[in-house]
């Protein structure tokens, strides 16, 4: 609730700040609402888990959560004859981020050497168990804040290529299994670095590979870990309809045993994605209907660890 009372908060400054500038063409943006719709098992997650378990054997039941999308994001250009400019507010790029989240950065273009993007975000809202692994009794939850900067870059050397550098820390509020457990505390910091390529295949249509790899360094050396992935996205635009389907595979490997399961916990992740948006529904000038569904599958070794979730949104937003 207060996640959503926050986002409230923050359209609310935002739509203040349009309309203020209305008369101003340096500002452009856009706000959305809609609905998102989760159907996942993560026993990490309280959202997407039973409050009380009975045992640590087997992984998560799905639980259904209804969640509000509100969209909300600015540019400010100083000079609209200069590329350079400012993102208020946007979304940051880091997955599992929290019920809300937001980013303050700046870009802008260096001829034949990239399109350069810089910004800080924050997704203080997230929350986790303070201890996941409590049986035949109520786990608790507590806040699980994260907040840190990217660099992304595209267009590299006037070519295709495109990659970005990703930097946050995560803040567990009251890590009650870290304190029981050194070796699980969750406090700590990710780097991630990705790579990709967009081979236009044709004037409609692109593919975008792309490698990332990721270095978890948390408290607990049981928590930390090292994540190698791949990922295949496309771009398709035929009139008012533009498609982005992604598909995605991740293995993560942990850097010690696990001192309640007593082996190395690793992973691997299969996930599909793909959002489709259709431009002036009901010719609606300046309006865009969007429609999001996902799915997503975690094998672990260790089966308390197993994840799975199913996702579908729809959301309508307004440019201008």
């Amino acid at each position: 609730m207060k996640s959503f009372i926050y986002a409230l908060f923050t359209v609310a400054l935002f739509t203040a700040a349009v309309c203020s500038a209305a008369e101003e063409s340096d500002f452009t943006g856009d706000i959305g609402v809609g609905v998102m719709f989760i159907d996942s098992a993560n026993n990490l997650n309280p959202g997407s888990s039973k409050k009380i378990i009975s045992n640590l054997d087997n992984g998560a039941d799905r639980e259904l959560t209804t969640v509000p999308i509100i969209l909300p994001a600015l540019a400010y250009y100083p000079d609209k004859n200069k590329p350079f400019h400012y993102t208020l507010t946007s979304r940051p790029p880091i997955e599992e981020s929290g019920a809300f989240a937001l980013s303050v950065g700046a870009a802008t273009v260096f001829d034949q050497i990239a399109d350069i993007k810089v910004a800080l975000f924050a997704a203080p809202f997230g929350e986790v168990w303070k201890n996941p692994y409590l049986t035949n009794a109520p786990r608790d939850e507590t806040d699980s804040r994260k907040y840190g900067t990217y660099l992304a870059l595209d267009n590299i050397l006037a070519t295709r290529f495109r990659g970005s550098l990703i930097y946050y820390h995560t803040d567990v509020d009251d890590d009650l299994i870290g304190e029981i457990t050194p070796e699980l505390e969750r406090d700590g910091n990710v780097v991630t670095a990705n790579l990709g390529y967009a081979f236009d295949i044709l004037p409609t249509f692109s593919l975008i590979p792309a490698l990332s790899y990721s270095l978890g360094d948390h408290e607990g050396e049981a928590y930390s870990y090292s994540s190698y992935g791949v990922k295949l996205g496309g771009r398709y635009f035929s009139g008012k309809i533009a498609l982005f389907p992604e598909i995605s595979y991740k293995y993560t490997e942990y850097d010690a045993i696990h001192p309640i399961f007593q082996e190395t916990r690793d992973e691997n992740k299969v996930s599909f994605n793909v959002l489709l948006q259709y431009a002036a529904p009901f010719d609606m000038e300046n309006f865009v209907f969007s429609a999001i569904a996902g799915y997503s599958l975690g094998d672990s070794g260790i089966d308390f660890y197993d994840t799975e979730s199913i996702r579908f949104g729809l959301s309508l937003v307004y440019r201008f």
